[in-house]
């Protein structure tokens, strides 16, 4: 026995992943999200079909893309089927591939992309961009992903949001920084940005009171999406992420995808 199992927090950590993995019901879990989606109005299997033809008929996401799917894709897609999307903000570019995704299922919309500039220091201290090689690969892919005519890219920091765009979006997605102060005024900021009856959705969402806060995600989303919604006298929804055992087994490492619409 090597002495890592020692250890009798990891050892605790490890016993409770595993019995938790064994109870977790992936047919159950699916229930409970195809009844938010039902709360919203939103199709679930409608839904899924129109991401299969919209995504992996045209071979837009690999198989390893595909594994990591997140319940985003399946909440645009309901999205698509029922509202026309002529707008659309997304804050948080990353690689591309998301903005990539919504040309397919919203067709008729402009896509708009912002992210912070490359040479800003946040952009280059995370996910490995500081060394100088991988930067320049993950800038490459980048471009690769938002060339497209329906694509617009935009390199500013979120907080200046209010004055890089005149009008108004159906849909933002909130994808920059998940921790404050960033994911308070990307809230904010999408808020006044979205058109009347619009939708803002926004990732990583961390519900849980035990929820370990890191570098990249915590609490602080959440608490900001209630903050606002109790503000604005309604009720924010709450999608799991992902349903498979070894992302959402232990309820503090569940994440979430938030929506709220503009009244």
């Amino acid at each position: 026995m090597t002495l890592k199992y020692l250890n009798p927090v990891k050892y605790t950590q490890r016993l409770r992943r595993w019995q938790a993995e064994r109870e977790y019901s992936i047919k159950d879990i699916a229930l409970q999200e195809k009844t938010k989606f039902q709360s919203l109005g939103f199709d679930y299997d409608k839904a899924e079909q129109t991401l299969i033809k919209a995504l992996l008929e045209k071979q837009e996401v690999s198989a390893d893309q595909e594994s990591m799917r997140s319940i985003h894709w399946q909440l645009f897609a309901a999205l698509a089927e029922q509202e026309s999307i002529k707008n659309v903000l997304e804050i948080g570019t990353y690689d591309g591939e998301t903005a990539r995704i919504m040309t397919r299922l919203f067709p008729q919309a402009k896509i708009y992309t912002i992210d912070l500039p490359s040479d800003d220091p946040v952009f280059t201290k995370t996910y490995t961009r500081n060394e100088e090689n991988r930067k320049q690969e993950f800038i490459k892919k980048r471009k690769s992903n938002l060339n497209h005519e329906r694509i617009f890219y935009k390199e500013i920091n979120s907080f200046f949001l209010p004055e890089a765009f005149k009008f108004k979006f159906d849909l933002i997605w909130i994808d920059g920084g998940h921790l404050y102060p960033e994911v308070a005024w990307d809230l904010c900021n999408a808020y006044h940005a979205c058109q009347s009856g619009g939708w803002l959705m926004i990732d990583d969402i961390l519900i849980d009171s035990n929820a370990i806060k890191n570098e990249y995600s915590g609490p602080d989303g959440f608490i900001a999406m209630e903050y606002m919604a109790e503000r604005l006298g309604t009720t924010a929804s709450y999608f799991l992420k992902r349903n498979k055992p070894k992302y959402s087994a232990l309820s503090e490492e569940r994440k979430y995808v938030g929506v709220l619409q503009k009244k």
